[in-house]
């Protein structure tokens, strides 16, 4: 197993283009105690994570649960991934401080691993304590605990700073410089609701912590991204109070979205050494095309969503009986997506899911790559970071195929992904109109640097009959009205499934295509071999091309017509609802601009307006 490997760095870390630090020394570098959250009061659990934090500059020394090991609860998964770690490596993990808090301060302190503590006051100036001690040299913990902060001045652990009348702008503006992190930040909310989670890396990564609203406009959000490096790809950890916002802000600060606002033990997992390149994947009927299929068919992958948030990759959402733990799963392929990011921010995660996968799962980086963004959004130098990063971080994972999320399908933001040697192709959600869920390309089949870049057919997402968000029976009905030629690139459908859905509704939707007939499930890289050998790399609508993208908003809610229409439509502008939906025939004309005074797509090559038919 990996940990009981030495503390391997891949030559990606060695060359600074990952935005994640490393502790001095691997986690098990020293022992592990273990201590019990649930029963201690939420100041408490803040300084709790604070002190993990401070450790793990040197190496983790802290591994929280939720529940005791001894009885867990039957959902707690810190207990779980402490379980597995138990029995697949050597690290050293004791109990002595599992219910004695007190018990563990008075050790460390007595070690010299404390070094001051921050005062503040929990209800106003959490995220400003979270700063003051990231930005420390070490060994500074915080604690709005009158009892806590007594006990610390007995041990001789003297309070350097009283925060409770500050704001998180002001201890960002008064940090040294280069004291905090420039590539890594995370975003939770100022009155301290989840700062259980997180302030351990916050502390370890030096990272600031600031709340995201939701239009994005706050002083200290602003000041926290104007910040971040330039020229390297950065990270946000956390969830901002507004998705797309949240997301759109980061990408233009070169940043990936990490979805952690409720993961555990971050500082811990992530020093763990470094997964280890994948093997090659097995040999089955799943992964392999065979011979080309000797009657009518149509053929359809499933995909799961999310793979991108963290927190639900540690969590039930992932790793219970009705999704990746089903005792089902292995009766149909399907793809799930899973973050490359994983490799070295939860490893033993990523290597537990290997492990375990059957034939008939496979994983797929994303979306969008090694972390949440809209690429379109990226500067120059960010994107080809991105692209670079996602597809090492994606060999060390084993995916071939990475799934983007993006608010303009435009040719040029898929480049930087497109041409590296690991990805063979990508699977394109939108965020656009709601109604669409993430199905807004319908299936349409582009290349790009001569990969192919399919965009899902349809979200398997509630209970509807028709349109692009449907259930089971919406699916099926929707799917019988498609061709069944295995030459013709409309014959291929990737169904993307709501994490909502479990194992279970999923194993019916492929029972119920086998019973309507004339159906072939199969996994995504079996789907995207099949397509591209079959049909000869025919596309059906390219992706628009030009600077029509960045002209046309933040959330165009842009959509293409699909199954033999190349209509592209963009329905707002900025925020703005259109009175009439932008449209151009890309099959016409697909190198495009755009006249915000005139509404109109522009074809490049003539200076014409774009129409559509």
């Amino acid at each position: 197993m990996i940990l009981a490997a030495t503390f391997l760095v891949a030559g990606l870390l060695q060359r600074n283009d990952l935005p994640y630090p490393r502790s001095a020394r691997p986690t098990g570098a020293s022992q592990i105690y273990v201590v019990l959250t649930a029963g201690l009061e939420h100041a408490d659990q803040v300084t709790l994570q604070t002190l993990a934090g401070a450790a793990a500059r040197d190496t983790p020394r802290i591994y929280t649960v939720d529940s005791d090991p001894a009885s867990p609860a039957k959902d707690d998964t810190t207990v779980f991934w402490l379980r597995e770690l138990q029995s697949t490596t050597k690290l050293a993990f004791s109990m002595r401080f599992l219910r004695d808090f007190e018990g563990l301060l008075r050790h460390l302190a007595a070690d010299g691993t404390l070094a001051g503590y921050v005062r503040y006051g929990p209800e106003r100036s959490t995220n400003a304590a979270l700063i003051r001690c990231a930005a420390e040299a070490g060994g500074t913990i915080a604690t709005a605990s009158n009892a806590t902060a007594a006990l610390l001045e007995s041990l001789g652990v003297k309070m350097i700073a009283n925060v409770s009348a500050s704001t998180p702008l002001e201890q960002f503006q008064k940090a040294a410089h280069g004291a905090l992190s420039s590539r890594v930040a995370i975003f939770q909310p100022d009155d301290g609701a989840k700062a259980q989670c997180l302030s351990d890396y916050a502390v370890f990564a030096r990272a600031p912590v600031v709340e995201a609203p939701a239009s994005g406009q706050s002083a200290e959000f602003q000041a926290v991204l104007q910040a971040m490096d330039p020229e390297k790809l950065n990270a946000g950890f956390g969830w901002g109070g507004d998705e797309h916002e949240w997301t759109a802000h980061l990408t233009r600060a070169g940043a990936v979205a990490h979805a952690s606002d409720f993961f555990a033990n971050l500082a811990f997992f992530t020093n763990l050494p470094p997964a280890p390149p994948a093997p090659a994947p097995p040999k089955a009927a799943g992964r392999t095309s065979g011979a080309p299929p000797t009657k009518p068919v149509h053929t359809v992958a499933f995909l799961t969503s999310d793979g991108d948030n963290i927190q639900i990759l540690e969590h039930r959402d992932f790793m219970d009986d009705d999704h990746f733990r089903s005792p089902k799963r292995g009766q149909m392929p399907l793809g799930w997506s899973y973050s490359p990011a994983m490799t070295v921010l939860a490893p033993n995660m990523l290597e537990w899911v290997r492990c375990n996968a059957t034939a008939n799962d496979s994983l797929s980086a994303g979306p969008s790559g090694v972390g949440y963004a809209y690429p379109s959004q990226f500067r120059p130098a960010h994107a080809a970071a991105f692209g670079r990063v996602t597809a090492e971080l994606m060999q060390r994972a084993g995916h071939r195929l990475v799934s983007v999320i993006g608010v303009t399908p435009s040719a040029e933001s898929m480049q930087p992904l497109m041409e590296q040697e690991q990805i063979d192709g990508a699977i394109y959600f939108t965020f656009g109109a709601e109604r669409m869920g993430y199905a807004g390309l319908h299936g349409n089949v582009a290349y790009v640097a001569g990969k192919p870049v399919v965009g899902a057919r349809l979200s398997l997402w509630g209970d509807a009959d028709e349109g692009d968000k449907v259930g089971v029976d919406g699916m099926v009905r929707a799917l019988k009205t498609l061709p069944k030629d295995p030459t013709d690139p409309n014959s291929y459908s990737i169904v993307v499934s709501e994490l909502g859905n479990g194992y279970a509704e999923l194993l019916r939707a492929a029972r119920a295509l086998e019973e309507a007939g004339g159906f072939e499930v199969v996994l995504p890289e079996t789907l995207f071999e099949r397509l591209t050998r079959l049909t000869h790399r025919r596309e059906q609508c390219p992706l628009p091309t030009g600077p029509w993208s960045t002209l046309v908003g933040d959330l165009p809610k842009c959509s293409i017509a699909g199954n033999g229409s190349c209509v592209l439509q963009c329905e707002e502008l900025g925020h703005l609802p259109l009175l009439r939906p932008i449209r151009c025939d890309l099959s016409a004309c697909h190198n495009l601009t755009f006249s915000a005074s005139a509404h109109k797509f522009i074809c490049l090559d003539s200076g014409s307006p774009c129409s559509a038919s």
